[in-house]
């Protein structure tokens, strides 16, 4: 009987060992996709200030603020192109 109790322990550790994996690889995963976010937006904020727009590449990964810094570069282009009164 001890041995059979042995087995259900080992099984039940070998199951929670699975589970903590994918977690671990869940977690790993986001880390990850959290830095590709954050070195997109720097490399965006970047090309913002030098003048230029956020290429499509560095777009794909954080597309609302690529999206906001080139609408405010186009608008500065605009009100620069307009003649003063």
């Amino acid at each position: 009987m001890k041995t059979m109790s042995m087995v259900l322990k080992l099984s039940d550790c070998a199951e929670t060992l699975e589970e903590a994996r994918g977690v671990i690889d869940r977690q790993s995963e986001q880390h990850r996709k959290h830095v590709d976010y954050s070195i997109a937006l720097q490399r965006a904020i970047e090309r913002h200030c030098a003048g230029e727009l956020v290429p499509e590449e560095i777009a794909k990964l954080c597309p609302y603020h690529a999206q906001k810094l080139n609408a405010l570069l186009a608008n500065a282009a605009v009100s620069n192109a307009e003649p003063k009164s």
